[in-house]
């Protein structure tokens, strides 16, 4: 269960290390977003000039407090179209405003989830922009009359019965009695065959608890020190074999691209067919697979992370009270492997010990 805090160790510090020469292997077919061309030779984003004044009109619009309805009648009424010869929409409008890669930040998917790298493309907006946006949306979104509010359960997929071993999962119900809402966790056992009593558990109670003990009692320097050491172990171990991991990959990288040139070979002699245009977007896809995993192996190995680094990076998740509720599960889903709620006591756990 450790492999999932070290992959996460490895992703923190490749937001600001990767190298931009990467996105070569990425870029792959389908339009920019407006604002962005590409150059077909380097497979590189290239700011569109006439398109970024448009950008940098609807963020500072948008700062100025402008709603959507006058945003798009400004928009439309001057005759600017999206990249698709379209009128704006209020979705298209809402993605420009979401898009970070107009701060200069790329998304690139790895097997092991999404990594965002700072300065990899050219910006159209400064970051302090973009995160400036971003809080007025969150916080427009919040008092919007028509959001309806989620209520994550921050436990969920790490909170098992101490009596029958089932699984927990959120149940947010109205009481008979008082017409007010309450929300708990209960036994899926119980829930679906009936056959456990344990009580249902009442989610603020157990979460605060959770967090409570994490932060007072695990989150502590002696902790983070062994938890530390025993990560820099694992990592180390985990590059003994890398060579021969990116050799493999590289291969199979080589032989997916001869299998597409084949394949357009074919098609350009006139054999075309559905099955045909098919294996060519399935290898297609496979191969850009390939490359993102290749690239994050060989950044993986030039890492060479140190124990203070690690350190650096554990001591970010303290104060876990203090985060908000999506960062607090995250955190939860990293050092959690178990939490077993029985009548008469919680254990927790961990992910590294």
């Amino acid at each position: 269960m450790i492999k999932p805090l070290l992959d996460d160790l490895t992703q923190f510090y490749s937001k600001n290390q990767i190298d931009k020469g990467s996105l070569k292997l990425l870029y792959t077919k389908g339009k920019p977003p407006f604002g962005y061309d590409v150059n077909h030779k380097t497979k590189e984003y290239i700011v569109n000039k006439s398109e970024a004044v448009i950008i940098r009109a609807i963020f500072e619009m948008y700062s100025q407090n402008m709603p959507y309805k006058e945003l798009l009648e400004f928009l439309n009424t001057k005759g600017y179209r999206s990249k698709h010869g379209r009128n704006f929409t209020q979705t298209s409008l809402h993605g420009i405003l979401r898009n970070e890669k107009y701060a200069g930040i790329y998304a690139m998917k790895t097997p092991n989830g999404i990594i965002h790298i700072q300065n990899a493309i050219p910006a159209i907006i400064s970051t302090d922009v973009f995160a400036m946006i971003q809080e007025k949306l969150k916080r427009n979104k919040t008092n919007s009359q028509t959001y309806k509010a989620f209520e994550p359960y921050i436990l969920s997929g790490k909170i098992y019965c101490g009596q029958c071993g089932g699984k927990l999962f959120g149940n947010r119900r109205k009481s008979a009695k008082s017409q007010l809402y309450w929300s708990g966790y209960q036994c899926s056992n119980k829930k679906k065959y009936k056959n456990c009593d344990a009580k249902e558990v009442k989610k603020e109670n157990i979460e605060e608890f959770v967090l409570h003990l994490l932060e007072t009692d695990i989150f502590t320097d002696e902790y983070i020190e062994n938890a530390s050491k025993r990560l820099l172990e694992t990592y180390n171990e985990s590059l003994i074999d890398i060579d021969n991991d990116i050799t493999t990959l590289q291969s199979d990288a080589f032989d997916t691209h001869n299998k597409i040139n084949n394949l357009v070979e074919a098609l350009a002699s006139g054999l075309s067919s559905s099955s045909v245009k098919s294996k060519l977007e399935e290898l297609e896809l496979h191969k850009s697979e390939l490359n993102a995993r290749i690239t994050k192996e060989q950044f993986r190995k030039a890492q060479n992370l140190s124990l203070d680094q690690i350190r650096t990076y554990l001591n970010v998740y303290k104060n876990i009270s203090t985060k908000s509720a999506e960062e607090q599960k995250r955190i939860i889903e990293l050092f959690v492997d178990k939490i077993v709620v029985s009548e008469d006591k919680i254990d927790i756990y961990l992910t590294v010990e």
